[in-house]
């Protein structure tokens, strides 16, 4: 009886030791086992935070969904902040937001649309020792999908909240023959602010990003970067800090200036006119507007109208006139148009005169 018993533990011992071995070797992969693939959404891109006014604003680039499963869809965008007091030194720690980490905003919408910038909003500064002005703010973003999976949380860099003044006041603009200019006044207390300058083009994204590269000295700027006839809405807000990120003070009232050009380029000088072979050859200096687009050539014979030479727009400031008359006297005046519908066109120049001689050969043509 002790025998059989014995048989049987060794058999039971053999069977097991069999399963434990087809168990390890049972997937038939070779190397180290992979971790399982993540299920969540993709990660939000291009996070960046920034101070404007009492808030904290962080703006991001919505992912599109993991895969092709409608639960994969991102529906929901989270703000999340850990606080560094102003006597701490951050340091770099990816397991802080799941200690300390406060979520301060949120975003819903069924589904998120993927590529879009969405701006997130920390309105919760007051909750802090001196409003968070001091302290090192870290903020992460993350999306979930339909299912509540989260994304991996991407982090904005560190920033440190500046106590802001009151906003810059009576922001201005008008169009000009060299874009739109803007002028402002200084907002009361110490002076010596810098600036940034926001446009955006009405009916389209707001910009994340001012148009001057360097915060602006003084309290005027021009805007050469604009298209005729488009209608830009223009911010000036005070620059707290010339680096980066960004923290800047309360935004102006925003002014809406339409970027029409009604104002017609300089009118040539240096008009010329010489004899050219069988015909009159014409030059002027050539105009530096940024918009111009040609010049128009007229001609009188013998106190008659004004007639002009060319059909289209003339793109060098030179004319070859081969219709000559015999016995004629000739007077020549140029123009320059710009880019605009229907095209502004200048003055005239100072009118040059030519006699032709007895011996003149007549031809039907011109030439530009």
């Amino acid at each position: 009886m002790r025998f059989f018993a014995n048989r049987t533990v060794e058999r039971w011992l053999l069977v097991s030791f069999l399963a434990l071995l087809t168990l390890l070797s049972g997937c038939g992969k070779k190397g180290r086992p992979l971790p399982p693939e993540p299920r969540g959404p993709l990660p939000p891109t291009a996070v960046r935070a920034r101070q404007l006014g009492e808030r904290i604003l962080v703006d991001f680039v919505v992912p599109g969904p993991r895969g092709a499963n409608p639960n994969q869809t991102p529906v929901r965008a989270e703000l999340v902040r850990v606080v560094y007091g102003s006597t701490v030194e951050p340091q770099a720690d990816p397991d802080a937001f799941r200690r300390r980490g406060v979520t301060v905003a949120a975003h819903d919408a069924l589904p998120l649309e993927s590529g879009q910038t969405l701006q997130l909003s920390d309105n919760d500064l007051g909750s802090l020792e001196d409003s968070g002005m001091g302290s090192t703010l870290r903020y992460g973003v993350r999306v979930l999908d339909r299912r509540g999976r989260p994304s991996a949380l991407v982090v904005a860099r560190d920033l440190v909240p500046i106590a802001f003044g009151p906003a810059a006041i009576g922001l201005t603009g008008r169009a000009t023959s060299e874009g739109v200019r803007l002028s402002w006044t200084e907002p009361p207390g110490e002076g010596g602010y810098q600036y940034n300058l926001y446009r955006q083009e009405v009916g389209g994204p707001a910009s994340r990003q001012p148009i001057n590269s360097q915060p602006i000295t003084g309290t005027e700027y021009r805007d050469q970067n604009v298209t005729t006839d488009s209608q830009y809405r223009y911010e000036i807000r005070v620059a707290l800090a010339p680096d980066r990120p960004f923290r800047e003070g309360p935004p102006s009232l925003a002014k809406t200036i339409l970027a029409a050009d009604r104002f017609a380029p300089t009118a040539p000088d240096g008009l010329v006119v010489v004899k050219e072979g069988d015909g009159i050859r014409l030059f002027w200096n050539p105009g530096t507007e940024r918009d111009l687009a040609g010049y128009h050539l007229y001609r009188r014979i013998d106190d008659g109208d004004w007639i002009r030479l060319n059909d289209a727009a003339l793109s060098t400031p030179s004319f070859l006139d081969r219709d000559l008359t015999t016995g004629r006297v000739r007077d020549y005046r140029a123009t320059a148009i710009d880019s605009s519908t229907p095209p502004n066109e200048s003055s005239p120049s100072v009118e040059e005169s030519f006699e032709l001689g007895e011996g003149a050969r007549a031809d039907e043509t011109t030439d530009g």
